[in-house]
């Protein structure tokens, strides 16, 4: 965990996983342990986090994933673009007619998709969209008016066969959807975006995924 905050904090206690809310907000960071103990460690500190009413770092979370993959997917980190211009995000907040949520802004400013014609996957058979994507992708459902579709939501991830992973910012949090083809339901499957980032970080640190070398996904074991 993170050095002992010289503020006043709370400490989380489950078994061997510690977590601190500080004045800072929770910053949150894998803890010692073999795989399965390194299993949940992302939703005690996101419950620790809402019942202190302080917001989860995302920006320390895709540093954390940003440094992995160069480590462990270099491949893949190479074939990510540059985080988004303010040109860029300008354009989105246009397209959507309203703000780009902050958790967006500051996910997109990380990295603006992956480069044209890359194959590979961030999140399971889910890849990486640009600002520019994002903004079609949002249009495209828009004009088709798909059924289950919400014009409120807005895409973050696109695995080419229909299904998206969307933020929906009408939601406490801007919580994460998912939407699958022919599904009469897109469940909440995150609460916020940097909870379901927690999740996804901590689960990759403690090597629960593999990369299929021949597809590009990025699949959970297990």
């Amino acid at each position: 965990m993170t050095k002992k905050p010289t503020t006043p904090s709370t400490i989380y206690k489950t078994g061997d996983h510690t977590c601190s809310v500080t004045e800072q907000g929770v910053l949150v960071s894998a803890v010692r342990g073999d795989k399965d103990e390194l299993v949940g460690w992302a939703a005690i500190a996101a419950h620790a986090a809402r019942a202190a009413g302080k917001p989860i770092a995302i920006e320390s979370l895709l540093a954390r994933l940003d440094a992995w993959l160069a480590k462990n997917r270099e491949n893949y980190h190479e074939g990510l673009q540059k985080g988004a211009t303010a040109k860029a995000l300008t354009a989105l907040e246009k397209t959507l007619g309203r703000p780009v949520p902050p958790e967006l802004k500051a996910w997109l400013t990380w990295h603006d998709g992956q480069g044209e014609g890359f194959i590979g996957s961030l999140h399971e058979a889910f890849s990486l969209m640009s600002a520019d994507q994002i903004g079609a992708s949002w249009q495209e459902r828009h004009k088709s008016k798909e059924p289950g579709w919400n014009d409120g939501w807005i895409p973050l991830l696109d695995d080419g066969q229909g299904d998206l992973v969307v933020l929906d910012p009408s939601s406490p949090g801007c919580a994460v959807r998912e939407l699958w083809r022919g599904a009469t339901s897109q469940p909440i499957v995150a609460l916020t975006l940097a909870e379901w980032l927690a999740e996804f970080v901590g689960d990759v640190e403690a090597g629960l995924y593999e990369e299929d070398e021949e597809r590009g996904e990025f699949q959970r074991m297990g």
